[in-house]
């Protein structure tokens, strides 16, 4: 209920294990793109997915390519393509939440885009960092108000953090009860 079918965000979520990736896919209702290390690309059969699907490759390889990599996804989310990334940049080891970076709301801020805030419960459960054996369990994906980011610029950036970060840790507290 909080989306609007043609409007395109970024959508910002906790990343606790590697089901949140798939779980985003599930839960989120309207299509989105991914940002991934270039080399992924190369990948049999996972980089031509990636590829075919539009997702962004980014190259981490020097600055000045990290760089350029970025300006086309904000581009790509410029001209309609929403985006899904974990602001954290790592799995927490905990299952905690952890500190948010703020490269993803640079691009949602440049791009003039709303962030979504997704709060993913249960996946560190069902295959904490550093497990390669899967456990049965349930997987709640939260889909919270957007945050506009229209009027605002680089200097708003750490109190979009805040919001975003306050709203995913409120998600993840009310599912708990």
């Amino acid at each position: 209920e909080n989306l609007a079918p043609h409007e395109t965000y970024v959508y910002m979520a906790n990343h606790a294990s590697l089901v949140d990736i798939p779980a985003l896919f599930v839960g989120l209702p309207y299509q989105f793109r991914i940002m991934a290390k270039k080399e992924l690309f190369y990948v049999p059969f996972l980089g031509w997915h990636l590829w075919a699907a539009g997702n962004f490759a980014v190259d981490r390889s020097r600055p000045s390519g990290t760089a350029r990599s970025l300006l086309g996804v904000i581009e790509g989310v410029r001209g309609g393509k929403s985006l899904a990334v974990f602001p954290e940049g790592m799995r927490s080891a905990d299952g905690r939440l952890q500190q948010f970076k703020a490269g993803a709301f640079k691009i949602a801020v440049r791009a003039g885009v709303p962030i979504v805030p997704v709060a993913i419960r249960g996946t560190h459960y069902i295959l904490p960092k550093g497990s390669l054996a899967p456990r049965p369990g349930r997987v709640d994906v939260i889909i919270g108000r957007p945050i506009e980011t229209r009027a605002c610029g680089d200097e708003r950036i750490p109190k979009l953090i805040e919001q975003t970060r306050t709203a995913i840790a409120a998600s993840l507290d009310r599912a708990k009860g």
